[in-house]
């Protein structure tokens, strides 16, 4: 029996900030398609929440293997304004 591809995703971050993208490079086979039809070694993706790529990868011998993994946001931070003075008051000369 030929043995599966053993797959590997490296992500370059496991969270990223909202708006911002994440690269996927795969490797452990021949050739692969990702979920969204690529078929390169490395996807470029921008995660919206937590994201699930997946990718399947063939061997030279045609066994075939998959793999996911999961990509997200960091929190927006929260800003809260506070102003100086409640109120502002006009100078007259």
């Amino acid at each position: 029996a030929n043995a599966l591809p053993s797959l590997t995703i490296t992500p370059s971050a496991a969270s990223v900030c909202v708006g911002s993208d994440a690269t996927l490079n795969v490797s452990g086979a021949t050739t692969y398609t990702w979920g969204d039809g690529s078929n390169a070694t490395t996807l470029t993706v921008t995660p919206n929440g937590t994201s699930n790529y997946s990718v399947t990868g063939v061997n030279q011998n045609g066994c075939v293997s998959s793999k996911s993994i999961s990509i997200g946001n960091y929190a927006l931070p929260t800003l809260v304004l506070t102003p100086a003075a409640q109120t502002v008051c006009t100078c007259h000369s």
